[in-house]
Formats: structure tokens, sequence, C-alpha cells
């Protein structure tokens, strides 16, 4: 698969590392149904924030360290 385009590689992203799109979308804060047609091709846009998000994504920001996890469990 030639990755050319940032869906193409959002696309396997989240089939390597098992991420549903319901996740993607909620954290980009696109539409589930935009975002599918996004993915596929289907749809040329996204906006510029949600793009920043993408990229934010793609960087690992959406992932919490065991630190992270463990001040939100105790409230802090």
């Amino acid at each position: 698969m030639k990755l050319e385009k940032l869906n193409q590689i959002v696309k396997l992203y989240l089939k390597e590392n098992g991420i549903k799109m319901n996740f993607f979308a909620s954290y980009i804060g696109c539409d589930y149904d935009t975002c599918v047609k996004w993915i596929r091709g289907a749809q040329r846009k996204l906006s510029r924030e949600q793009i920043h998000k993408v990229h934010s994504f793609l960087n690992g920001d959406h992932i919490k360290t065991m630190d992270q996890i463990v001040k939100e469990s105790k409230g802090a």
C-alpha cells in the first residue's frame, strides 16, 4: 500500500494499533460518519483544527502515561 495521503496513513495507523474509529473520531472532534468517509477518501476535507488533531493523534498524544492514569484515578 502506497501511503501518499493523510487519510491512508490514518487508516493504516488505526488498523495496526487496533484503534476503533469511534475513539479516533471523538479524539479529533469529528462526526463518526464524516470520519469514515474521510478515511475512505469519499470526503475530501476536515477542518483545520481536526487536521491538527489528526497530526497530534499520529504523534501519540492520545496515549496516557501511567502517571496520568494514576493521578486521574486519585482525582488529582
